[in-house]
Formats: structure tokens, sequence, C-alpha cells
């Protein structure tokens, strides 16, 4: 049986301590714990980003795992390109710290940035070739993990599953401001 708890808060520190304490004391069963963090990034079980992200792959193709989620929202977007400044505010970084993740991609050849044509104070970056190509393959690895790791359902439960989180995520987003479903 998995238990279900909601935090009611949207504090990280509160947040990722109370599944710390779930996790270091709840050890009867399964537990799902919900909840909505502001202005926060929070990668897979237990915030462990390397026990999460296949690291082999990121270091073949030598890019960081915040350099492939800027190439992946760069993907989503309107002919493959934001503003710099929306991709400080999407990840709530710094313009410096955005920036030097730019150049460095840039150096990779994996975007292009350049100064808007209408304002010439919006600087914009835009998704290569190269970085799109890699967005496949990225895309690709990421449905060859999603099919490890629901191996073990069938079809049925799968679809089932794939249901039931969306339901989840369309409550949590109609609290947020617009959002979209991926």
């Amino acid at each position: 049986m998995i238990r279900y708890l909601e935090t009611g808060s949207t504090d990280p520190c509160y947040n990722l301590a109370f599944e710390q304490y779930v996790l270091e004391n709840k050890r009867d069963g399964d537990w799902l714990i919900l909840w909505q963090n502001n202005n926060t990034v929070v990668i897979g079980c237990n915030q462990n980003a390397w026990a999460e992200v296949n690291t082999e792959y990121v270091r073949q193709h030598g890019v960081t795992v915040v350099q492939i989620k800027v190439l992946i929202k760069l993907d989503h977007a309107e002919e493959n390109t934001l503003p710099l400044k929306e991709l400080e505010h999407y990840f709530d970084v710094s313009q410096a710290t955005m920036a030097g993740v730019i150049v460095r991609l840039e150096r990779a050849g994996l975007v292009e940035a350049r100064t808007s044509e209408r304002d010439k104070r919006v600087k914009l970056v835009r998704l290569s070739e190269a970085g799109r190509s890699l967005c496949l393959s990225t895309r690709s690895n990421m449905i060859k993990n999603e099919e490890r790791l629901f191996s073990c359902l069938t079809q049925e439960e799968h679809t089932q599953l794939r249901a039931l989180l969306y339901k989840v995520y369309d409550s949590v987003v109609g609290h947020c401001e617009g959002g979209e479903r991926p």
C-alpha cells in the first residue's frame, strides 16, 4: 500500500527537510509525497542528481546537466530561440550565471547568441543544428531510461500510471500561474 502525504508548504527548505525526514524515519512501506516549491528546480529521487543522471552520457557529450536543461528549453521554444532574460527567469539564476552557461554552450557549438534586430538591448539565444541533434539524442536516451524504469508494468498499467500522473500534474498546474502540460 502506498501512503500519501502533502506538505502544504511552498518553502523548498521545509519540503526537502520533510522528504528527508520521511526517507529516514518512515521505513514501513512506500510513500508518495507531493508538494509545490517556489523558485526551485529539484531533480529526481531524494534530489541526488548523480544517482538520477546518466553521467556517462553527459560525459560523452561534454555537457553538464544544467546545459542539457537549457538546450531542451530552447528545443521547445518557438523557432528554437529565447531571449537570455527569459532563460534567466525560467531557471531563476542571475544574468552572469546564465551568460556563463550560454558562453560555454556557444563555444561547444550547441547554441548561437546574437543581438535582437528589433531591440539591440535584447540578446537572443538560438539552438544550433548540433544542439538540436544533441536534444534528439537526449530525448532518445530519456525514452530508453523510461522504458527501463517502467519495464515492470504491463502496457495497461503504464497507460494508467501516465494518466494518473497527468491528472496530478493538471491539478498542481491548475494552482500555478499559466502552466502547460509537457
